[in-house]
């Protein structure tokens, strides 16, 4: 059973889409799960690995598919225009069946689900798309949890709150990843106001001081491990505790730099990065 101890890795920190490239990081960093995109998936099956053969590997290397993510053609109205590049409309085009056929297959914990693209919809329109892709993750026994974005029309944590609060859904509740709170101009001690059984998963990572021009070039490219942000994750993780969170520790981290790593030191370099904030965050509690 994952909880506020359990450390996953997330699919795009590797710079890859190769399945087994995840799990050789993941199993090399010390982590326990990880956070499984779907081309992942897609790339995998396409090689001739079938489902078991992906559920062996995961035993052999001791992991757990603790996510799928991100889902982000759930809310109506919000697609890429008919100008946006080929990656744009890729990432589009994953279906929420695919995102369940995933889930099912790897018995995932939860669903991670964002608005990419779009203009910011009334909350009563907004929750009932959360609302209605709930029901139909409780049928699979998933969790759903919305991460925003702060270029997007869910720009910040009080946005993606009042979504969730509004569906008003046992299994829905947020992903917070400590980028985008931190560029939406969030702090760690807003999660105070949040409860804690609310927050589903986290993502961690370090922010550079000078946000470049363009912030969605920025995050996919030029994010920091997590002792060298100039935000507070130490503060991040604090807060979670504080307000008695369960959600697991993810790690997402796009950095150019960090891809020219063989894959064996991205796991090293980022479970080392991660040892040390959780030390500093959990020795300062007396845990």
């Amino acid at each position: 059973m994952l909880n506020q101890n359990s450390l996953v890795l997330c699919g795009a920190t590797i710079g890859s889409i190769n399945f087994e490239d995840l799990l050789t990081a993941a199993k090399t960093g010390r982590f326990d799960a990880i956070s499984l995109m779907a081309v992942f998936y897609e790339d995998a099956r396409s090689r001739g690995l079938s489902i078991k053969d992906m559920q062996l590997m995961l035993n052999d290397n001791g992991l757990v598919v603790a996510e799928v993510d991100a889902l982000l053609s759930w809310l109506p109205g919000a697609a890429p225009d008919k100008n946006a590049s080929e990656y744009e409309k890729t990432s589009y085009s994953k279906s929420e069946d695919l995102f369940f056929e995933i889930a099912d297959s790897f018995e995932a914990r939860s669903m991670n689900i964002a608005q990419a693209w779009g203009p910011s919809f009334p909350v009563e329109r907004t929750s009932e798309a959360f609302a209605t892709l709930c029901d139909r993750a409780q049928e699979h026994n998933l969790l759903v949890s919305l991460e925003f974005l702060p270029w997007s029309g869910i720009p910040n944590l009080k946005s993606a709150f009042n979504i969730i609060k509004a569906a008003d859904k046992s299994n829905g509740g947020l992903m917070i990843d400590t980028w985008h709170h931190h560029r939406s101009g969030g702090k760690p001690q807003d999660l105070w106001e949040i409860p804690g059984n609310k927050i589903i998963s986290t993502q961690i990572n370090g922010v550079l001081s000078e946000p470049w021009k363009d912030v969605v070039d920025e995050t996919l490219s030029a994010r920091l491990l997590p002792d060298q942000g100039v935000n507070d994750v130490v503060g991040f993780i604090k807060s979670l505790d504080k307000i008695g969170s369960q959600a697991p520790i993810g790690v997402e981290i796009f950095s150019n730099e960090l891809f020219k790593l063989p894959i064996e030191e991205i796991g090293k370099t980022v479970g080392y990065s991660v040892q040390t904030v959780f030390e500093e965050a959990r020795n300062t509690n007396g845990n």
